[in-house]
């Protein structure tokens, strides 16, 4: 083959690979917008981070009604254990503290 026709069947074929990677990104995408994905809920997150070790009714009722004081400890708490960030820590202690 000559190069010139090698070039550019490189090309062409880098061209295509393109095309089809933006084409399944936009398909996951446009998939995930259609599914409607629910944001987590303290719940999930809790089964996530904490339920392999932990019941929750048990930590309900050792935080109790937790004012803003106890909160903010109990967040502390919460970002040295476990691997949960500390936006799922917030949700944690919501389902844990709601009524």
């Amino acid at each position: 083959m000559r190069p010139a026709a090698v070039q550019r069947a490189a090309l062409l074929l880098g061209a295509a690979v393109l095309a089809l990677a933006a084409l399944f990104g936009w398909l996951v995408i446009r998939e995930r917008t259609r599914a409607g994905t629910a944001p987590a809920s303290g719940a999930t997150r809790f089964e996530a981070h904490c339920a392999s070790c932990h019941v929750a009714e048990g930590l309900r009722l050792r935080i109790g009604g937790a004012d803003a004081a106890r909160r903010r400890e109990l967040e502390r708490f919460l970002r040295r254990h476990g691997d949960a960030p500390d936006a799922d820590d917030r949700l944690i202690l919501d389902y844990l503290t709601r009524d």
